[in-house]
């Protein structure tokens, strides 16, 4: 956000941008998001008067203005504790006046929501709904397909404590459950996935266990919730998932086929044949288990 501020303020847009509040800081971005005079005044920003203005906001607007001339390398722009609307709009803004396609036919940039505090997961949910609901981020989500919601999870326990992992899991596991929803509100969404992105600092990724068991966690979490499906599940290269860019090619071989797999499983568990059965049974489910039948 305080990028933004400094690139409106030396192109004399507002003094103060991080003064409005909420509502009018929205309201300032989607003006200035529809106003192609505004978008060119941007794109022609003088780099030295932005430097004065802060070295670390000409240092990221100059990274966003390499995407377009690196297709093949930039295809993911993380938000850091995403907490309002306004987050992505503004990450929106940055990409276009850097540039960049944003809600058109050749934009290649996925927006990743990262969510950290306790708070932030359980707004999750409702954050996602009214960016769905907003018109400009649609059209992006509609060329691009993906929703990622991206968890951090060595964060969110540092700050919150162990506990807090139930957080995640419900924030996870409740999106699953609104895909269906989100396709019936909006039919240009219908091919539409959700794909869990999970922060390195998992347990899981840094040697606690197996690697491939993020996807069968992120499908029990949509499982328990109701969903009916679950897109693959991301993961950062960080811990095991460096076996994939530095072990021998036998090794990274069979560690994309695990990965591959268990998204596989994930979703063959959690997906039903039209009779109501499940396609593989959930993990240590007895026979004839119905994961989503409640007991009276």
């Amino acid at each position: 956000m305080e990028t933004l501020a400094h690139l409106v303020q030396v192109n004399g847009l507002i003094d103060d941008f991080l003064s409005l509040s909420l509502e009018n800081q929205k309201k300032s971005i989607v003006q200035w998001l529809n106003n192609e005079q505004i978008i060119e005044k941007l794109m022609l920003t003088d780099d030295e008067l932005l430097n004065k203005s802060s070295k670390t906001a000409a240092r990221i607007f100059g990274r966003l203005k390499l995407i377009k001339n690196n297709l093949d390398i930039f295809n993911k722009l993380i938000i850091a504790e995403t907490s309002s609307i306004v987050n992505v709009l503004a990450a929106f803004l940055l990409l276009k006046a850097s540039g960049n396609s944003v809600a058109e036919k050749n934009t290649i940039i996925d927006i990743v929501t990262l969510s950290e505090s306790v708070k932030d997961l359980e707004e999750l949910p409702n954050l996602i709904s009214e960016l769905i609901d907003d018109p400009i981020y649609r059209k992006h989500l509609f060329y691009r397909q993906k929703l990622i919601p991206m968890i951090a999870k060595s964060d969110t326990v540092r700050r919150n404590g162990r506990g807090a992992e139930s957080s995640q899991e419900q924030a996870l596991g409740k999106l699953y459950a609104m895909l269906d929803q989100f396709k019936n509100k909006y039919p240009e969404l219908k091919n539409l996935t959700i794909n869990g992105f999970s922060g390195g600092g998992a347990a899981l990724q840094r040697g606690g266990g197996r690697v491939t068991e993020v996807a069968h966690n992120h499908g029990r979490a949509a499982r328990f919730y109701g969903a009916k499906t679950l897109g693959p599940s991301l993961l950062t290269i960080q811990g095991h998932q460096m076996q994939i860019l530095f072990s021998p090619s036998s090794i990274a071989l069979q560690t994309l086929q695990s990965l591959v797999a268990q998204n596989l499983y994930a979703r063959a568990q959690t997906e039903l044949k039209p009779n109501g059965e499940h396609y593989v049974l959930p993990r240590r489910a007895p026979k004839g288990y119905n994961e989503r039948k409640k007991e009276d």
